[in-house]
């Protein structure tokens, strides 16, 4: 027997659960951990006569498998090919780009959505003309066959223009290789980012040395601790990061550590969007406990829930920031008294804040943020002043 649990107080489930502590029925139940929780954790009986078995969601590569097995059945439905480049597209760009679902369920309603949205462009594309007529008048599925001797065939360009649609992320930007993001990640950056150019610097080396595979695989792609006053750019360059790595900003995900304690809400966040860049601000005022937790993530790339599953990081960018401006910067923010160099100023900073050296030796680069020079600040100005022209009377660019 096979059923759904959602009401521990329905007589239904006062009748489940005296059979099944009597023995007298076996039974497989399918719920989400929230509703596990919930309703069964909390319910001693339930508790004892359920054995929990999670089921996480399929790699990229099961996935590819798990479509190639559904191909034959979708071809038949919809009465189109895929092509092997359609699917194995598919399954990327669904782990990647789009969020609150899961594998393999959204890269399935991907695909069926491609193959409907081809079959509607051939219709369309032969209204009128005995092509047409034949297609309407026939079982759309028999096209390939029977209406025409052209085989429609979804590929990877119409995987791709879904994906844009559902995401809004422009088409050339999914299409993009990772050879050409990494080439052009400099420039994509300096668009975004004004000043900072050690910072920018450093931040693209580490990038680059991890994406061409001189970094450890079995942790975060990239990991930073970012030291500055407010208000220099830190936040910005994490952006920037998180739209050229991943073409969405919404891929930055932030957390504000003066008033964040618990460590599953990094790790959740991390689960439902493993491509994203991570931001922990303020990491001088964590709770023990989450840097208990950020230790383990660090080293190891990876981390166990609550519900005993195992989140994957080694797709994430760790980005940690403290806003104390060391008096150094307060002192001689332009640099012109001391005239120290990039690299001693930085030493000089980080053991001014002395953050902890276990923290410091996790990350692959500490990058101290300089106050803006005027040159920037009036170029940030300009900047911010063209947008706001920009802005319609809806408070839309226009």
């Amino acid at each position: 027997m096979i059923c759904r649990i959602t009401n521990p107080f329905n007589i239904r489930i006062y009748l489940l659960r005296r059979s099944i502590s009597r023995g007298e029925l076996r039974c497989i139940g399918a719920t989400t951990l929230e509703e596990y929780h919930k309703h069964i954790d909390n319910d001693p009986t339930l508790a004892r006569s359920f054995s929990p078995v999670y089921v996480d969601q399929s790699t990229v590569g099961e996935t590819i498998s798990i479509l190639k097995g559904l191909r034959q059945n979708y071809e038949q439905y919809h009465g189109i090919k895929f092509s092997d480049g359609a699917l194995e597209t598919a399954a990327v760009l669904s782990d990647q780009h789009i969020t609150g679902k899961f594998l393999p369920a959204k890269v399935i309603e991907l695909i069926d959505i491609a193959a409907a949205k081809v079959n509607i462009q051939t219709v369309s594309k032969h209204i009128g003309s005995e092509k047409g007529k034949l297609i309407l008048d026939s079982e759309m599925e028999k096209l390939s066959v029977e209406g025409s001797s052209e085989q429609v065939i979804v590929t990877d360009d119409d995987i791709v223009e879904v994906v844009s649609q559902t995401t809004k992320i422009p088409k050339e930007k999914l299409k993009e290789s990772e050879e050409q993001k990494l080439l052009h990640l400099e420039s994509e950056m300096r668009k975004r980012v004004v000043g900072q150019v050690h910072a920018l610097k450093e931040v693209i080396a580490v990038v680059r040395r991890s994406r061409v595979g001189l970094g450890n695989p079995k942790r975060p792609a990239a990991s930073f601790m970012f030291v500055g006053p407010a208000g220099v750019g830190k936040t910005k360059l994490a952006k920037a990061l998180a739209y050229s790595l991943f073409n969405t900003e919404e891929a930055l995900v932030r957390f504000d550590l003066s008033s964040f304690h618990q460590g599953g809400q990094l790790i959740e966040a991390v689960r439902r969007r493993p491509y994203s860049v991570i931001l922990l601000d303020g990491i001088d005022k964590a709770p023990p406990e989450l840097l208990e937790v950020l230790f383990v993530i660090l080293d190891e790339g990876k981390i166990m829930d609550a519900a005993g599953r195992l989140v994957n990081f080694t797709n994430t960018v760790i980005i940690l920031t403290s806003n104390i401006a060391p008096v150094i910067l307060l002192q001689d923010p332009d640099n012109k008294t001391n005239k120290l160099s990039y690299d001693h100023l930085k030493d000089k900073v980080l053991s001014e804040l002395q953050l902890q050296p276990e923290l410091l030796n996790r990350v692959d680069e500490s990058i101290v943020f300089l106050p803006l020079d005027p040159d920037d600040a009036n170029h940030l100005v300009r900047l911010k002043v063209a947008t706001y022209l920009k802005l319609g009377p809806d408070g839309l660019i226009n």
